[in-house]
């Protein structure tokens, strides 16, 4: 076949049928390097090489706009990584090739209270997309699902520039000897969710974009054998964005999370487990319900009570902190108060935590904790009995060394409030038990 001069005079025919043809733009050199300098541009010659022979063994064009070539962690040799992404289109002509396929319907679905401005302008809530293949002697419908939540390239940004900083990566430009660094979000810098500005087609027409997603997953799941570990680019946009940087999340592992996503809203959303009672029966609350939960149930208990909910949900807490730091912050105020335990100094000067004794303890706190000498005085015998008695139940739930020793690091504060028989007495039984699983 001879070359094809990309000039002025080129015919506009005449480059579409060899676009378009069977065997056709790879044998020719000039869009070949037009394939270089655009579709496939951030690939090395060895993932060029790759990209293009992928082309030939789908058949499949960049210069019509049926795949492109997105290259992951660029600047680190070891996780650099490149993934072929096809638009719908490509996806739609592979499916077409088997001789099976019969395109299918594809709907959007709007809630009005979804509506939000700045990250859901529509309300956009859920889309499905399908298709037909003829299998075991009859058509069969495939349907698939993709939630807004899922897909939609949502991201933290800061409200000014000051919400930034720019740190080193330990790593140096090879053409300068300059060090890299990366922009992000100050640590407690105020942030807001937005949708991300620069994905155009997500503000324009949101529920075209979700539609793809939802299409492209049931073919996917239709024609695994032809479209197994590819990806539609509007798949790829959630994966790209998170705390206003882009990050280096391969497709899989994006497509991967939204289908665990979607599994964990189906049963009520992101949840955290925690013992209300002295029996430590478990609850699951949402992680949007559990501050108020905590709130709720801490309000009118006694001091020791409210000590004794902090060292038995001290994950629960932790988790919480780690999911919602804030809001987790304020939480850990309120319960400090209401169980009258002192915040150590290290903590009290900004150390993160999530409530009590369930915060991650700074390195200048020692296992031993702060050296509070004698019990608190302004503990009644009453009170102390029945703190006593609570530190003694969470003892009994204790199941593992790993268990014994949080507990012991994070009871510390608890346990000097007592008086000293009393503090022997919690003590004494933690040994013992402790001794059994040994």
């Amino acid at each position: 076949m001879g070359a094809l001069a990309l000039s002025s005079s080129a015919s506009d025919a005449a480059v579409r049928t060899l676009v378009n043809s069977a065997r056709g733009w790879w044998l020719d050199k000039n869009l070949v390097k037009l394939a270089r300098r655009t579709a496939f541009k951030e690939t090395n010659e060895d993932e060029f090489d790759q990209a293009v022979a992928f082309c030939r063994e789908k058949n499949l064009s960049p210069m019509s706009g049926q795949l492109y070539a997105f290259v992951f962690n660029k600047d680190d040799a070891k996780k650099r990584n490149m993934v072929i992404v096809t638009s719908i289109m490509g996806y739609r002509a592979i499916a077409n090739r088997s001789g099976d396929y019969m395109p299918g319907p594809t709907k959007a679905f709007f809630d009005p209270g979804a509506k939000n401005s700045l990250i859901n302008p529509r309300g956009l809530v859920r889309a499905e997309g399908g298709a037909d293949r003829f299998i075991h002697g009859g058509w069969k419908n495939v349907t698939e699902e993709a939630l807004w939540e899922s897909f939609a390239p949502i991201i933290k940004s800061g409200s000014d520039d000051d919400a930034y900083e720019w740190v080193d990566t330990g790593e140096v430009w090879a053409d300068s000897g300059k060090p890299k660094k990366k922009r992000r979000l100050r640590q407690g810098a105020e942030v807001q969710e937005i949708l991300d500005p620069k994905k155009e087609g997500w503000h324009r027409m949101p529920d075209v974009m979700l539609k793809k997603c939802a299409e492209a997953a049931a073919l996917r799941r239709g024609w695994p054998e032809d479209l197994s570990g590819l990806y539609v680019e509007e798949e790829v946009h959630r994966s790209q964005v998170i705390d206003a940087d882009y990050v280096d999340l391969t497709p899989s592992e994006m497509v991967a999370k939204a289908e665990t996503d979607a599994r964990i809203e189906k049963i009520g959303g992101p949840s955290i487990f925690a013992a209300f009672d002295a029996a430590g029966t478990l609850e699951r609350v949402e992680i949007g319900k559990f501050f108020d939960r905590v709130d709720a149930h801490t309000r009118n208990l006694k001091p020791e009570d409210v000590a004794s909910f902090a060292v038995r949900n001290r994950e629960a807490l932790r988790e919480f902190w780690g999911r919602a730091k804030n809001d987790a912050l304020t939480l850990k105020t309120i319960l400090e108060t209401r169980s009258s335990a002192a915040t150590p100094a290290s903590q009290a000067n900004g150390h993160d935590g999530a409530a009590g004794t369930a915060a991650p303890r700074s390195e200048s706190q020692t296992d031993s904790g702060p050296d509070t000498g004698a019990a608190d005085p302004s503990l009644s015998s009453d009170a102390a009995a029945k703190l006593k008695s609570a530190l003694l139940a969470d003892v009994a739930q204790l199941r593992t060394r790993s268990d014994f020793d949080s507990w012991e690091r994070d009871a510390k504060a608890h346990l000097e409030k007592l008086p000293e028989q009393m503090r022997s007495e919690v003590q004494a039984e933690l040994d013992h038990r402790r001794a059994d699983i040994r």
